[in-house]
């Protein structure tokens, strides 16, 4: 057995202080500007002082963090051009703001054109870039027919499209928020006589406002491309009712399904959709709410495309969900589209006066009959 004292496993040692984390300053930031004088500042962060890992903010001494440093920077003179000005030529070019440079912040810029009386204008965008936002509620450009009230909004970034006015007297108003700028947007517009005929709408994913309007598929009258997807939203409260009339439609064949090139619309209130393809006379639809429309081509035969022209009516209750659409005819008719098998089920045929027109085929393919009745018997039924 040992008698000697057992010999320590454990003795102080001294390495010196233990390194703290330490607040690091860095580069400066990019000027916070495009255009004029601004800010540029030097960013704070923690970091390990043995392998400069960058860490968390609470890994450093809170009471120990510098200020940023900020220094002034300044870059090209800022420019109002292209803002607030008026055309009475003929024909001329308008661009936004300090285009070609970013448009600048908080913008609010009317480009007003007025042409001779008894003229229509046709507006060609070269370019257009812009934020791009949910029914463009940030940066946008609206163009209005202040002849006529015809409106139409377009945001993001798109290749060249035109619209076109019904009357001499366009408003074309550019909006961007405190966020993101971009290029911008460079148009050339032009004038021609009332009688010649022109697409009035003709291009992708746009939103479509005011009470009346038109629309057509790229490239109308002549032939759509191959692999288009195009959008589009006519803007309306839940509670109106949108008419949509198609003076022509003429696109690929495509059976029952309209697989190959097809115009779905839907209306947003409760999501009912038609999907339309192929050759057809003149339709009117009428739906509740936003409508939103979709154009697809695919990659093999084209054809003219459609034109439609759409109004607002006048405000209505609620339909029951056995309508498709509802419309007044005059004073003493009301117009109901419905399912074929909804109108027996839910008429009694002595109510019932059916015009000559109201077959299977008419107006919305073999989905559809439309029955006139007088106001009374259609709020009884």
């Amino acid at each position: 057995m040992c008698k000697d004292v057992e010999p320590a496993e454990q003795r102080p040692c001294d390495q010196g202080p233990c390194p703290l984390n330490q607040w690091t300053i860095g580069k400066y930031s990019q000027c916070s500007v495009t255009c004029g004088d601004g800010i540029k500042t030097r960013i704070v962060t923690c970091q390990s002082p043995v392998d400069k890992k960058v860490l968390d903010d609470s890994e450093c001494n809170p009471d120990t963090k510098p200020d940023g440093e900020q220094q002034t920077c300044s870059k090209a003179a800022c420019t109002t051009k292209g803002c607030n000005v008026k055309h009475t030529d003929n024909s001329g070019s308008f661009s936004s703001p300090n285009f070609p440079n970013k448009y600048l912040a908080n913008a609010d810029c009317v480009t007003k054109i007025r042409v001779t009386t008894g003229r229509r204008v046709r507006v060609l965008f070269n370019v257009f870039k812009l934020q791009n936002s949910g029914n463009c509620q940030k940066d946008y450009v609206r163009l209005t027919d202040e002849g006529s009230g015809t409106e139409a909004i377009f945001c993001g970034s798109r290749s060249s499209f035109h619209w076109t006015s019904e009357t001499n007297m366009v408003k074309v108003e550019f909006h961007s928020d405190k966020g993101t700028s971009k290029k911008g947007f460079q148009a050339d517009y032009e004038s021609f006589e009332a009688e010649e005929t022109l697409a009035d709408v003709a291009s992708c994913d746009m939103m479509l406002a005011g009470f009346s309007g038109s629309i057509s598929s790229p490239n109308y009258p002549k032939q759509y491309d191959n692999n288009d997807h195009c959008k589009a939203n006519i803007d309306a409260k839940d509670t109106q009712v949108v008419q949509l009339t198609f003076e022509e439609f003429e696109l690929e064949e495509g059976g029952p399904t309209c697989e190959y090139d097809y115009l779905q619309i839907t209306q947003s209130v409760d999501g009912q959709s038609y999907k339309l393809c192929g050759s057809k006379s003149k339709m009117v639809l009428q739906l509740q709410g936003e409508i939103k429309l979709l154009f697809h081509s695919d990659g093999s035969n084209t054809a003219k495309g459609y034109k439609a022209s759409y109004k607002i009516l006048r405000r209505r209750k609620k339909r029951s969900d056995l309508e498709t659409t509802l419309k007044e005819l005059g004073d003493d008719v009301t117009k109901i589209q419905m399912k074929p098998e909804e109108a027996l089920n839910g008429i009694e045929a002595d109510n019932v006066k059916l015009p000559p027109e109201a077959d299977t085929n008419d107006r919305f393919g073999d989905e559809v009959v439309t029955i006139q009745m007088k106001p009374e018997e259609a709020v009884q039924a």
